[in-house]
């Protein structure tokens, strides 16, 4: 009997073992994936770099205080309940970019930053930040008002040249902030101006393009007059600046550059393309020109009695951006260069001084053309953002004016 359980109690065991093999496996908990370690301790927040305020979607803070992980994959950063883009973090500092704010109608946004990190059962204190737009949409124009250049005067005021939908020509638009639009100068001849410059005396200058001509709108506003014509009614004018004797510098697609002195005698210098925008910056006159289908930027030195000198290559455009055309040319006031251009996945780059350039704000701005640009105040780069449309015509993207926070100052206009 003894060798009988001998000999059967190995075999139930082995058959129990296999039976137990072939079952089906649990099914998983719904909190198999969490961390099952200690509770991690609670971290605390205790300053934010730079303080009290950042551009959206722009700027790099830094969070200081205890307790983070050194792997950036289990700190979790929050503004006002949005979670916020980790760069990288020690277990004292995490580096985050500035939140994006919920639209480019809100010009800043007040809240509260606070952390967390895997295995911590709390969040950390809330630390106050404000946060103001990168990019801000000042003014809501509609689908059917499209505006296209304009300038802004010592007190903020805004003078656009204004279309419709057509597009047709709806003059220029006297804009103060926070108000309506006024009528200020009644349409000529033109759909569009295609530069404007504040002159002495509130005078605004301007261009039409494919006309030879530089226009008048009176200090107050009123009907557009002709302020000088060229002799050659071929010139097909498009850009223009003015220099600090006064001196307007008009260009386009022609065989010449054309300087109007103050007591508007005319100086020719010739010089055959394409010039779709100049500007006047520290004794030079830059041009962005296009040629053989490519696009570049040359300077232009003037001398102390405002003569011109000899072109020479300042930046390729097209070697790094592609053919698409420059529409205008900024500086700031310390001496980085600023181009609007067709090219909606970089429609403004910055070329800094040691000639490297880069997609302002880092590809954020909507993809459409710029289409020109204005220093205001504060630190402040307005420029008009193209309309985008679909096949069918429909708008996608609407025209309109966009302030762009720089944080520094533009070079001066002369003249205004």
């Amino acid at each position: 009997m003894k060798k009988f359980y001998r000999f059967i109690f190995p075999i139930i065991i082995i058959t129990l073992l296999v039976v137990n093999g072939c079952a089906e496996k649990p099914t998983p908990s719904l909190f198999a994936d969490v961390p099952t370690g200690p509770i991690g301790v609670t971290p605390t927040v205790s300053s934010i770099t730079p303080q009290d305020s950042a551009l959206s979607g722009i700027t790099t803070l830094t969070i200081t205080g205890a307790n983070f992980s050194s792997d950036p994959t289990k700190d979790l950063v929050y503004f006002n309940g949005r979670p916020v883009k980790i760069i990288s973090s020690t277990s004292t500092t995490i580096d985050i970019q500035a939140p994006l704010l919920l639209a480019d109608t809100v010009g800043a946004e007040t809240g509260n930053f606070e952390v967390s990190t895997l295995n911590a059962e709390k969040f950390s204190n809330q630390i106050p930040y404000k946060v103001n737009a990168s990019i801000y949409q000042f003014f809501l124009f509609s689908n059917t008002l499209r505006p296209y250049d304009f300038v802004i005067d010592q007190n903020s005021v805004f003078y656009v040249s204004m279309t419709n939908e057509i597009p047709a020509g709806l003059g220029v638009k006297k804009l103060v902030p926070g108000g309506a639009l006024q009528d200020y100068a009644s349409k000529g001849l033109e759909t569009n101006w295609n530069a404007m410059r504040l002159g002495p005396g509130g005078i605004i200058y301007t261009v039409l393009k494919g006309t030879g001509a530089v226009f008048q709108i009176p200090a107050g506003g009123g009907k557009p007059a002709t302020y000088k014509a060229l002799p050659n009614v071929k010139a097909r004018m498009a850009t223009f600046d003015i220099d600090a004797l006064n001196n307007i510098w008009l260009a386009g697609d022609d065989t010449a550059i054309y300087k109007i002195k103050p007591d508007k005698s005319l100086v020719t210098y010739l010089f055959k393309g394409n010039i779709t925008a100049v500007r006047f910056f520290n004794n030079s006159l830059y041009a962005a020109i296009v040629a053989d289908s490519q696009t570049t930027i040359q300077s232009f030195p003037v001398d102390a009695n405002g003569n011109l000198g000899n072109a020479a290559l300042y930046y390729d455009y097209s070697k790094d951006y592609g053919t698409e055309s420059v529409n205008a040319i900024e500086f700031s006031a310390d001496g980085d260069m600023y181009l609007a251009t067709n090219n909606v996945n970089s429609p403004i780059v910055v070329v800094h001084q040691t000639k490297a350039s880069e997609i302002l704000f880092n590809g954020t701005l909507p993809k459409a053309p710029a289409l020109f640009m204005y220093w205001g105040s504060n630190g402040y780069l307005y420029y008009t953002r193209g309309v985008v449309t679909d096949a069918t015509n429909a708008v996608l993207i609407t025209q309109t004016i966009l302030r762009l926070s720089i944080s520094k100052q533009g070079a001066p206009y002369y003249g205004q």
